[in-house]
Parts: structure tokens; sequence; C-alpha cells
């Protein structure tokens, strides 16, 4: 496909445009090699950092983070609901934190109930599911396993950009199992829904923010 790209863009515009600039390839095509690049080129998610392509390894460095901040810590008992349409119900006791960051930031809400996140602290990374329906503002995530998190720790972004494929592909059958009838259907189209709207890859590493 790309070669064939190439070859039209050479026949047309030897034939109606010889002595004008050209450009032929945004991010992705920049990186094919020096016959697509001709006089200018228009990079875009790149020059961020976000791999264009999935299939190569990156070859460009993030320029940008994503921050957010946890604002509470609670318990959760058995039996509870988080989020909106009640789509998770905790199995057990568990510990939970909100997230300042949602969906009008960006983030997918096919990640409800079925991504990760990460704290980063002491030297040592945890990882902590996404519970419940993603708000526009906020994210709910267990952190039960999560060691000397506070109010105040700080959220970034990973470096990485890469969807949480292996987690994302159906939502948990043991949390799943508490839901009425409805929320698991509901939850199930919402995810459906929104994998189809999101493409874009996602995930978010989180760290405490170091206080030096």
């Amino acid at each position: 496909m790309n070669e064939h790209q190439l070859q039209n863009f050479n026949r047309l515009r030897e034939r109606f445009f010889p002595r004008l600039p050209a450009s032929l390839s945004a991010s992705d095509g920049t990186f094919l090699g020096q016959d697509y690049r001709f006089d200018v080129v228009r990079l875009g998610a790149a020059m961020y950092g976000i791999n264009t392509a999935p299939y190569r390894e990156n070859q460009m460095l993030p320029v940008v983070r994503v921050m957010a901040p946890v604002l509470e810590i609670s318990a959760l008992s058995r039996g509870d609901f988080v989020g909106y349409s009640a789509t998770y119900r905790a199995a057990g006791n568990r510990k939970i934190a909100i997230v300042s960051i949602g969906y009008g930031d960006g983030v997918p809400r096919a990640l409800s109930n079925v991504g990760k996140l990460f704290f980063y602290n002491g030297g040592k990374t945890s990882e902590a599911r996404i519970i419940g329906r993603i708000s526009m503002d906020n994210i709910i995530c267990d952190v039960t396993e999560v060691e000397n998190l506070h109010v105040g720790d700080m959220a970034l972004s990973s470096t990485n950009f890469t969807l949480l494929t292996t987690s994302a592909a159906t939502p948990a059958p043991s949390d799943m199992k508490c839901c009425p009838e409805s929320a698991k259907t509901d939850a199930l189209n919402a995810a459906t829904s929104d994998r189809e709207q999101q493409t874009e890859p996602w995930c978010a590493l989180f760290r405490r923010q170091n206080p030096g």
C-alpha cells in the first residue's frame, strides 16, 4: 500500500505540480524513509512521543505527561456498588481510590471495569484495576494491594501509550457475577460501544509525586 501511494503521488506530482514543494507523509509515513519525505512532512502525534504505528518500535521520546491527583481513599464493604449504573459490586471488603481524571479528559470509557492503573512509590510498581464506570471527571480504582498511597499522590500518564488489551478484553467474571443482569448487559454494551468509537491506545501509570 505504501509503495502504491508513493508511485501515484510521484506520477501526479510530475504531471500537474512539477515545480511546487511536495508533502506526502504525516507521522507514520515520515519513518518509512527518505523517499516518502519530499520537501515537507506533517508530524502530528509523533511529536508528542505517541507511536502511530504499533507494528514497529517507537522511535520518538515522550514530551508530555498527564497528571491527576488522588482525591480520596475509602473503604468499600462487601456488596457495595461503585459508579454509574452499578456496573461493579464488591465481592469482598476493598480499599478504593478516587482519581481526578475521566472521559472528559480523554480517557476512554471502554476501560471501565477492565482497565488498570499503576502506582509507583518506594521503588515498587503496583497495579490497581479500574472499577465501575469511568465518569467525566473521575476514575475509581481498587487500591487494596497498593501500599503507602496517600491523598494528593499524583497520577502520571505512561510513556508507553499502549492499550491494556489483555485486561480490556472482557469484564472480570468474579465481579460481574455480583451485578444484576441488567447491569451486566449495560456494562458490556457500553464497553463495546466505546471501543468502537475510541481506537487510540491508552494506558495510565500512576506515580507518587516526589516531594523534593
